[in-house]
């Protein structure tokens, strides 16, 4: 009667454990896909907000290699969204340019500015997509942390070996794991049981680079404007006319 007794205890106790394990779990993986959602977003935004900025550039500066020499100065390795095809067609660059302005006394210094007005906007565009990703860094941190707590508090193989022993059943082994268990199937509530691996979601974020501030590449950008104006008048002469005075 004693044993029954110790038996029964030490199931209520195992069974308590496990339903605090799997509710911490449940948490977590609600933090984990909160995340997964803001990296969607900042995906988003990437591609909505700089990848225009950065293609306008492109199609204004022409030549891959003054390209090259502009990442090289806001210290970007590669170049992203370029597309030899893109930078050359002229109805993209007239709709990414249509809606800027133009100022200067004559087409070259317009064509000049016109350049550097577009380096702002990719800052401008960029500072809230970097803010945003670092919130999600932020936060992909605290949930690592949980998770290294989380760890060390529970022990899987113990948490899987009480499941192993309950009546198999789908209501009793739900009940415990507080999801529904449509197929008994000692594999899937192996990866019921288990933690999600979140090491890979840095990799789904962009590569961002901090970006210098206008004033400090002004002079260096002005010369590469200028090197693509020297080589390629007329088609920057064209540019010009597509911004608005």
């Amino acid at each position: 009667m004693e044993s029954d007794i110790s038996k029964a205890l030490a199931y209520q106790v195992k069974k308590e454990i496990a339903e605090r394990y799997f509710g911490s779990k449940k948490l977590i993986e609600d933090d984990v896909s909160n995340l997964r959602h803001l990296i969607d977003e900042l995906n988003k935004r990437y591609e909505e907000r700089l990848g225009p900025a950065f293609v306008r550039i492109y199609s204004l500066l022409m030549d891959e290699d003054i390209i090259d020499r502009f990442m090289a100065l806001i210290g970007w390795e590669e170049k992203p969204f370029y597309d030899s095809y893109v930078n050359e067609s002229v109805t993209i660059r007239k709709r990414l340019l249509e809606k800027m302005h133009s100022h200067g006394w004559i087409k070259k210094s317009r064509f000049v500015n016109m350049v550097f007005d577009a380096y702002r906007l990719l800052y401008n565009e960029y500072e809230p997509v970097d803010e945003l990703k670092s919130e999600i860094l932020d936060e992909l941190s605290i949930i690592k942390e949980e998770l290294k707590l989380f760890e060390g508090k529970y022990s899987i193989d113990e948490i899987m070996s009480f499941v192993r022993q309950l009546d198999i059943n789908r209501q009793s082994i739900s009940n415990v794991m507080g999801s529904n268990i449509d197929v008994i199937d000692t594999d899937k509530i192996a990866q019921t049981v288990k933690l999600e691996d979140i090491s890979n979601l840095e990799a789904d974020m962009p590569y961002l680079h901090s970006l210098p501030e206008p004033a400090k590449v002004e002079d260096e950008i002005e010369k590469l404007a200028a090197m693509a104006y020297l080589r390629h008048p007329e088609i920057a002469v064209s540019a010009v006319g597509m911004a608005k005075r």
